[in-house]
């Protein structure tokens, strides 16, 4: 038998939602920290090849700004994107979590 971890008796408070945050949000800047440094290195890398194969100068820059708008807006998106189903689960009662197992 597993426990549901919003059910009532377990969690009647909000912390059913804050643990989906939380894992929204470890999962978002896992996916940033990860996924933006990699990306810049292709994209540098893919841009110095375009630019020789035209005969441009390459100087690929990353603009600072952008990169933490991209990052911020990765957290804040995880967020929204866990929140329904946080929200369904703490509203789940135990009654319908046992009917189902």
């Amino acid at each position: 038998m597993t426990s549901h971890c919003c059910a009532p008796l377990v969690s009647p408070d909000d912390s059913c939602c804050r643990r989906w945050r939380g894992k929204a949000s470890v999962a978002g800047a896992i996916g940033a920290i990860l996924w933006i440094p990699l990306g810049i290195l292709v994209g540098r890398w893919l841009w110095t090849l375009f630019a020789n194969n035209i005969y441009a100068v390459p100087r690929p820059t990353v603009p600072f700004i952008p990169l933490v708008i991209v990052a911020l807006s990765a957290l804040v998106l995880a967020n929204l994107v866990a929140a329904l189903p946080g929200r369904s689960a703490a509203r789940t009662s135990a009654g319908q979590v046992m009917r189902g197992e």
